[in-house]
């Protein structure tokens, strides 16, 4: 299981980089790149949908023009293109596997259980449940994630991204807040695999707040240089320390076939 959303997050990571790349020069092929990776993840999985807004906002904020017909119809055939990988599900699932997630035979079936289930496990809190319940635990899976002084060191860098530039804090805070509004509302037994693109997003804030150290004017060009190499030791050893905190909860060697 934690390979699709491993897969889904780095599409993600993907669409991500070729939209800020094309938010630069205006190339309209990073544009299509961009959604063509999204569309992808959508079909790896679809609670990459709760990003969309956030998404949509950085394309409308940053060029406005790049809506039209013609791009609408492309970006339609890129979303049909990517989600065309559910198709599968039917198709395996009417050779009757051993093993299967999803029963569903025919197109009928399939159709019904991507529109029921979905329903199913979402919104299954009230508000003070997910204040009283789902929060509390959310921030116990960040500080497990990021430690208190990694959440510290974000915070800082989405204040200094926002004086930096106000567009980029706002769309990293809307995917933030789609995908939490996601895990939060989610009743499936592995909830706690959703937050992983937040975490992905959240490192772009400490990587601002370690790069606004680094690049601080009237720093001796000596000093600034120390600076780097210690910006790229933490941003080394940050993931590091995280791999070895949690990789017990994650180790499966003892449940081999040799076992």
């Amino acid at each position: 299981m934690a390979q699709v959303y491993t897969l889904a997050t780095f599409l993600l990571g993907l669409a991500i980089f070729a939209l800020l790349t094309w938010a630069s020069p205006k190339k309209v092929g990073y544009f299509y790149l961009a959604w063509l990776a999204y569309s992808i993840s959508l079909g790896t999985h679809p609670f990459v949908l709760a990003l969309l807004p956030g998404i949509v906002y950085f394309v409308t904020a940053t060029d406005v023009k790049i809506v039209s017909i013609r791009n609408l119809l492309i970006c339609l055939g890129l979303t049909a293109l990517g989600v065309l990988q559910y198709l599968y599900i039917p198709l395996r699932a009417s050779a009757m596997p051993l093993y299967s997630e999803i029963k569903s035979g025919n197109l009928r079936d399939f159709w019904i259980y991507m529109t029921y289930y979905p329903k199913a496990d979402t919104l299954k809190y009230g508000l003070a449940e997910i204040i009283g319940q789902r929060i509390p635990v959310a921030a116990q899976w960040w500080q497990e994630q990021f430690f208190l002084p990694g959440i510290l060191i974000g915070l800082a860098g989405a204040f200094l991204m926002a004086r930096r530039s106000l567009r980029m804090a706002i769309f990293i805070v809307l995917v933030l807040s789609g995908n939490a509004a996601m895990y939060l509302n989610h009743g499936s037994s592995n909830i706690f695999v959703y937050p992983v693109v937040s975490y992905m997003f959240y490192t772009i804030f400490i990587a601002e707040a370690f790069s606004s150290l680094r690049l601080r004017t009237g720093i001796h060009p000596r000093l600034r240089g120390a600076l780097s190499i210690l910006v790229l030791c933490l941003l080394l050893a940050f993931p590091a320390a995280l791999d070895v905190r949690n990789h017990p909860l994650v180790d499966q060697s003892e449940n081999g076939l040799d076992h």
